[in-house]
């Protein structure tokens, strides 16, 4: 994972005209970033339903939900049915603690997220699997490990994962080889034979940008990122459709540009208004449109 410092230039798709960011740094503004593809950990603009301590059994919808086990061993079951492949697309399951079993619809065209941001959500140790089942997972479906470091497919180690498929039980295992200290190791299985098509596209990938003031240009492939902006006044470029994007503190400015693009706000003081004492600090979101499915995630505030 490589920090972004502020001041940086970042370009996805280098054929994309990078002007405007570059007058905006011109003008003192802190960071821009050009990718095909930007990933958020967000969930509040989707219909949400979270489970509890026990264990349940949560069935979504046809729009787009997040849906979150909690503890227990649970069964996650996304829904499809609506024929329009784009109002059913892009489900976010976590599935918590527990020796879950998460059923995802077909996304069609945009695939679902697994996101998982603890090893012991699903993992192995000496004395066995304790991993979540995966059924139904696509060619566009993500991955999202980037909470515990974990990015690619590899030998297993140092970030890279190993992708293995067991035949007798028609299963692959996805795992880190690199245990904790209570000997416990990431895994999770998917129902099926996908050791051959998964790839970096099935792995949210993460840039943070950083307060340091040296601007640097760092080129990005257009793969699916998870973006954090700083404390500083962002710019976030986002050209490509179905980002979820998160500015952070201060003034940002963020460029959706495609559609189905979500915003995260996590803080009151990531965008707000103080009538008592005159002091503002407003995020400006350029080319919203709620006709194309944009959304503003503002869960964590109540």
């Amino acid at each position: 994972m490589m920090p972004i410092a502020t001041g940086s230039v970042v370009y996805g798709d280098r054929s994309t005209n990078p002007s405007i960011a570059r007058e905006k740094m011109a003008q003192g503004t802190k960071a821009a970033l050009q990718s095909e593809a930007v990933v958020m950990t967000a969930h509040g603009t989707y219909d949400s339903y979270v489970g509890t301590a026990d264990d349940d059994t949560i069935t979504g919808t046809t729009k787009r939900d997040f849906i979150s086990g909690g503890d227990g061993d649970d069964i996650l079951i996304g829904q499809e049915g609506d024929p329009d492949p784009f109002s059913n697309a892009q489900d976010r399951y976590n599935g918590g603690a527990g020796v879950d079993t998460i059923t995802s619809h077909s996304a069609y065209v945009y695939g679902n997220t697994f996101v998982y941001t603890s090893v012991t959500d699903s993992y192995f140790d000496k004395q066995g699997s304790h991993s979540d089942l995966i059924k139904n997972f696509q060619s566009t479906d993500v991955l999202d490990l980037t909470a515990l470091g974990l990015e690619r497919v590899g030998n297993g180690h140092n970030g890279d994962l190993a992708v293995t498929y067991n035949a007798d039980e028609d299963i692959t295992y996805v795992r880190s080889l690199d245990k904790n200290a209570q000997g416990q190791a990431f895994e999770v299985r998917l129902e099926g034979d996908h050791a051959a098509e998964l790839g970096t596209q099935n792995f949210a990938l993460r840039y943070d940008l950083t307060a340091e003031s040296n601007g640097r240009e760092h080129g990005l492939s257009n793969k699916q990122y998870v973006i954090t902006g700083t404390d500083g006044d962002d710019i976030l470029v986002v050209p490509r459709s179905g980002n979820i994007v998160t500015g952070g503190g201060r003034a940002d400015e963020m460029y959706g540009g495609g559609s189905r693009n979500t915003f995260v706000f996590e803080h009151l003081t990531d965008s707000f208004v103080n009538d008592g004492t005159g002091q503002s600090s407003v995020d400006l979101i350029h080319s919203f449109s709620l006709g194309d499915g944009d959304l503003l995630d503002v869960s964590t505030l109540g």
